[in-house]
């Protein structure tokens, strides 16, 4: 009553601007939390295997995705998806370190056996890779039957670092004997430095880094073209 006719300062407006504000903070929240919500929904939408590579990053794995038609034999069907999937992961290894290798090293007249030893050294460690792959889910997609398969990057690093290093070893020892020689094993130590040269390039593309030719490659390549001249 004693406030009549005097007036008085409302502090509803500052109430409501600060209400305000913490509202518009929680509307903006919630419409990013939406629009990641959203987009998630159609990323998996576009591709329904979206959520392996989240699970399975593609810096720590390489995936294999294999399907086929959801008729038949459960287990025939399981198997041609199996061996799809793994086809699918060795192509990705396969392809990308063939092209490389090729481009970098093989040239000239002797081009298409160069390319043939390539990618027969390629082949081989991939068929290794994969004796070390698993499958990790299957399911039914409509009328198609799906295998995921993941192998490890680290583990794959570790065969190649152990395979460079073999190559190498066998290498010098070969133009040990070539110094006194030995055309025989000039050959050997070449064939040795293309499979060293080979799995590095092999484990830069895994690895997601291009750099030159290591010192103890580049030494050894010196070396052949010597002896070779």
């Amino acid at each position: 009553m004693g406030n009549r006719g005097r007036a008085v300062t409302d502090p509803a407006p500052v109430f409501s601007s600060e209400k305000a504000m913490r509202f518009m903070k929680i509307n903006i929240c919630c419409a990013i939390s939406l629009l990641v919500l959203c987009a998630a929904t159609i990323a998996q939408a576009g591709n329904p295997y979206e959520k392996y590579y989240g699970t399975y990053p593609q810096y720590e794995y390489v995936i294999g995705i294999g399907e086929a038609p959801n008729t038949g034999s459960k287990y025939a069907v399981k198997r041609i998806a199996e061996v799809l999937a793994r086809r699918d992961m060795a192509s990705q290894i396969n392809v990308r370190t063939t092209e490389v290798t090729v481009d970098l090293m093989c040239s000239g007249p002797e081009s298409s056996a160069c390319k043939d030893e390539v990618v027969s050294i390629i082949e081989t460690t991939v068929d290794e890779f994969l004796r070390g792959s698993r499958v990790v889910d299957t399911g039914v997609d409509g009328d198609t039957f799906f295998v995921v398969v993941v192998m490890p990057r680290e583990g794959m690093l570790r065969t190649l670092d152990a395979r460079i290093d073999g190559a190498v070893s066998g290498a010098q020892d070969n133009l040990a004997e070539a110094r006194g020689g030995d055309k025989e094993a000039l050959e050997r130590a070449r064939k040795q430095y293309m499979m060293a040269r080979t799995y590095e390039i092999e484990r830069q593309i895994l690895e997601g880094v291009r750099t030159n030719a290591s010192k103890s490659l580049i030494e050894l390549e010196k070396e052949l073209d010597k002896l070779r001249n």
